[in-house]
């Protein structure tokens, strides 16, 4: 019964699963991904396209509003979490990589929706 207890798989943290790579009762290789986990709570959303001047005003913590293209109504409070050192060039222009953490969930997110982040003047 111990040796069978072994082989479950469990999660390291609070989550859902959201995609299977294998069927049950099919065996894996060593290093095969079995699952797709998503944590049950906290989104974070990244923006790789914040520009030099944008990025130069923006401050870890800093409240924000998310709006999703998908539901325009929708309008969700985060906060800056991290504003990346490292730039990215694109034809002249630099760009800054942008974390935001959600506050608050809604059961219509999902992964690659494109958002935008609004500041507060």
């Amino acid at each position: 019964l111990q040796a069978l207890e072994a082989l479950n798989l469990k999660a390291p943290f609070d989550s859902v699963v959201v995609d299977m790579t294998v069927e049950p009762g099919e065996w894996l290789g060593a290093g095969q991904s079995a699952i797709v986990l998503a944590k049950a709570a906290g989104w974070i959303v990244e923006a790789r396209e914040v520009d030099e001047q944008s990025a130069a005003g923006l401050r870890p913590g800093e409240a924000v509003v998310v709006r999703l293209d998908a539901y325009p109504e929708l309008e969700i409070p985060g906060r800056i979490l991290q504003i990346g050192l490292l730039s990215r060039e694109e034809e002249g222009d630099v760009y800054y990589p942008l974390k935001v953490e959600l506050l608050e969930n809604d059961p219509r997110l999902r992964w690659g929706l494109t958002a935008r982040i609004e500041t507060f003047p």
